[in-house]
């Protein structure tokens, strides 16, 4: 009964998720800032950042595109620590690229985790989609209404770099246009 109640009061929250407020700043910084906190929350896990060696200037809201980020970052190091700890041993690493593609920014986060299960594999973007254990499956469908909201889009894969593990890539426009929402009053367009 706890986890049903912990499950409403979640999807009440992400039905009602604030739209982004958009602003100029450094794709980079904040891509390193993730990083950091990443590294400091799993010493023993490696995580690394390659990006341009100049500031990537974005337009969108940096608090959720961070928030966002932070999740794609903290399951990738959860499922680096989960398969080391079913295997046995072995070195943690989680892998950040950013580069730019003309007028978007791709950003790439892989593992050497378990990776994502083969079939249904887009449904992780889902609600309620979860593969762990005591998971609630929010955490991929937040993040995927934050990337849609500055005009992006996400897809999982498996990190082609490692042995094993998950790859999950978001693409943005650098000056996305905010999405409006129209609404349909009752009686419009009836003659």
């Amino acid at each position: 009964v706890a986890d049903i109640g912990r499950m409403v009061e979640e999807f009440s929250g992400f039905a009602r998720m604030p739209k982004p407020t958009f602003g100029r700043f450094n794709l980079v910084d904040m891509v390193e800032s993730v990083a950091f906190a990443q590294r400091m929350s799993t010493p023993s896990t490696s995580v690394t950042v390659t990006a341009p060696p100049h500031a990537v200037e974005m337009q969108g809201d940096e608090r959720m595109l961070a928030q966002a980020l932070t999740n794609i970052v903290k399951n990738a190091a959860e499922a680096v620590e989960r398969h080391i700890e079913a295997s046995g041993g072995g070195k943690g690493a989680v892998a950040i690229d950013v580069f730019i593609d003309a007028d978007e920014v791709q950003v790439t986060v892989r593992d050497n985790g378990g990776g994502f299960p083969a079939e249904d594999r887009e449904r992780m973007l889902e609600p309620y989609v979860t593969t762990r254990k005591n998971g609630v499956g929010l955490g991929l469908a937040i993040v995927t209404r934050i990337v849609e909201d500055h005009g992006g889009r996400i897809w999982l894969g498996d990190n082609e770099l490692a042995g094993s593990g998950a790859r999950v890539d978001v693409r943005m426009p650098l000056q996305p246009k905010p999405i409006e929402e129209s609404v349909a009053y009752a009686g419009e367009g009836v003659a």
